[in-house]
């Protein structure tokens, strides 16, 4: 592989077992590493169960950096049986595919040598200097805050309130969010979840949920719970609305104005992101020092955004993590390069305050595993 400055695309399914329920039954992937990371010249074994022999022949598709690399077909013989074997010797993420003729199919990856990674342009160097001025302004726009009362389901009537929040930020959207808390919680008693959702605009996982919300408020012993929307549209609208916005003005957002740092879509949305952190701080019942940001595809790229600029230091989790800086797009980022925030992340926060980066696809999981950490006193910023 080539090691040249490449757009780098983290979209992992790793240290995991992906099952399909398939015509010939139900069949599952997994490697031969929990982890899926791998050191250069390691091999790695991606392997397939199935409850029964297929009767046809699996199409396998093995992409290396986001690029197609092979494609092939296998035809098994028992119900155990290996799709790939094969030891790179450089940098490289790999995804492969496994569909068979009716549709069904899979996807598990891995990725070898990860730290030679190299983001697709240079990083600005005033990056920092740039978010730190975008802060101090988010933070002297005082907040005005708009709620309205929500139902929660029946078997949290009672024990939990929901609303639907609305709160001015900078940029062309306000935040836009369901908030869930215990009722009755004591002052300086509960953690922060905050949950930031995948790419799309239309898609159920691109909306608010008050059964995640509420959910993610139940677990533990409880937790101050935000179900971010992404994009700062309304919640609760119908179908129509939401269609309305992925057909014109939120079409192919990701593209939008990409480079130019003040006019960029991501810019909003990670102000966004920390918008939501003011608030949820804010809040009588946080105790002061646990913060979980998680996310999954997009919403690991706000994780790791607000970790990163974030006025103090979060215990951050993401999980499928999709971050692209865009150049293999044409895309140029410029002063709001992801990468660069994740680098920053890496540098400035000292593991204590980072219990776990992790890529998984179990997101309460990682809920239960950062509430069961003792809490630990947050660090002030070495940033201004």
């Amino acid at each position: 592989m080539d090691m040249k400055r490449f757009s780098i695309l983290l979209y992992l399914w790793v240290g995991c077992t992906i099952a399909v329920l398939a015509t010939d039954g139900i069949w599952s992937l997994s490697i031969n590493k929990d982890s899926g990371i791998y050191e250069k010249g390691e091999r790695a074994v991606v392997s397939c169960h199935t409850d029964i022999v297929p009767t046809d022949s699996l199409f396998v598709s093995v992409s290396y950096n986001n690029k197609v690399g092979q494609e092939f077909r296998i035809l098994p013989t028992s119900t155990d049986f290996t799709v790939l074997e094969q030891a790179l010797d450089s940098t490289c993420a790999v995804s492969i595919e496994v569909k068979e003729r009716s549709g069904a199919s899979a996807s598990i990856g891995f990725v070898v040598a990860p730290e030679g990674f190299r983001a697709g342009y240079e990083e600005p160097v005033d990056l920092m200097d740039y978010w730190d001025n975008l802060k101090q302004q988010l933070k002297a726009l005082p907040m005005q805050v708009k709620t309205t009362p929500l139902a929660v389901p029946q078997q949290y009537q009672n024990k939990f309130t929901c609303e639907d929040v609305e709160i001015n930020c900078l940029g062309p959207a306000p935040m836009r969010a369901y908030v869930a808390k215990p009722v009755g919680a004591k002052e300086k008693s509960l953690s922060i979840i905050i949950l930031c959702r995948a790419a799309g605009v239309k898609g159920d996982w691109c909306r608010c949920s008050v059964n995640e919300c509420v959910g993610n408020a139940a677990l533990g012993n409880g937790a101050l719970s935000l179900d971010l929307n992404a994009h700062g549209m309304l919640n609760r609208q119908s179908d129509d609305y939401y269609q309305m916005l992925e057909d014109g003005p939120l079409k192919n957002y990701f593209e939008y104005n990409a480079a130019d740092r003040e006019t960029y879509y991501f810019r909003g949305m990670y102000l966004r992101v920390l918008r939501a952190i003011e608030y949820m701080t804010s809040l009588p019942e946080w105790d002061g020092r646990r913060i979980l940001v998680v996310g999954e595809s997009q919403g690991g790229g706000q994780a790791v955004a607000a970790a990163s600029l974030c006025l103090m230091y979060l215990p951050c989790k993401t999980w499928a993590v999709r971050v692209k800086d865009g150049s293999a797009d044409g895309h140029s980022l410029l002063k709001t390069t992801k990468i660069s925030l994740l680098r920053n992340l890496i540098t400035h926060c000292p593991i204590s305050m980072v219990p776990c980066l992790s890529v998984t696809h179990e997101p309460k999981s990682i809920v239960r595993s950062v509430l069961s950490i003792p809490p630990v006193r947050l660090q002030p910023s070495s940033r201004r």
